[in-house]
């Protein structure tokens, strides 16, 4: 196995390089650390001491794997980081920001009404409820979402524009004929 024959600095020799290229790619997903491409995600990460994320696929391998290979072999570990921390980072900041929105209207209406309607954001539970929990659905795919409402949005546009432009020269045909006959 090539994983096996690594040298530290990254570089392999021409035979190395032959026995690469001979390899399928779930054969290197598997050098790489992925148990199984059908594996559930959580079932299929080690804990990794990579300076950066990717530094062993990278040490193992070179630049004689394609990005879209590495990528794949790390969909676990970006899954689990996108479940977990990313959606944590999200709440957090979502209690941040609706709690200093409170604060900042408790401070007005005090400010406003004189000192008559004032309240106390730390002793009132009721003042701003939001929903808070993060979106289900991953940023890559409201983003793919977005570019087909777009190209719809378009083609929906350009047929409009098309139908406009044909029923303008079906009339001024229609006309010529009339002015023709006359």
């Amino acid at each position: 196995s090539v994983g096996n024959e690594h040298v530290n600095d990254g570089k392999i020799d021409k035979i190395q390089f032959t026995k690469l290229l001979e390899e399928d790619s779930l054969s290197i997903l598997l050098q790489l650390g992925q148990k199984s491409k059908y594996v559930a995600p959580a079932s299929n990460v080690e804990p990794s001491n990579e300076s950066f994320f990717g530094e062993e696929s990278i040490a193992k391998f070179g630049n004689f794997i394609d990005n879209l290979t590495i990528a794949e072999s790390q969909t676990s570990a970006i899954l689990l980081y996108e479940s977990r921390l990313a959606s944590l980072q999200r709440a957090v900041a979502f209690f941040v920001i609706f709690h200093r929105m409170g604060l900042k209207v408790a401070e007005f209406w005090q400010i406003f009404t004189f000192g008559i309607f004032g309240y106390s954001v730390d002793r009132t539970q009721s003042i701003l409820r939001v929903a808070s929990t993060a979106s289900p659905v991953s940023g890559s795919e409201v983003r793919e979402q977005m570019k087909s409402i777009q190209f719809q949005r378009q083609f929906i546009f350009i047929k409009d524009l098309l139908s406009h432009a044909m029923n303008t020269f079906i009339q001024a045909r229609r006309s010529r004929a009339k002015l023709n006959q006359s």
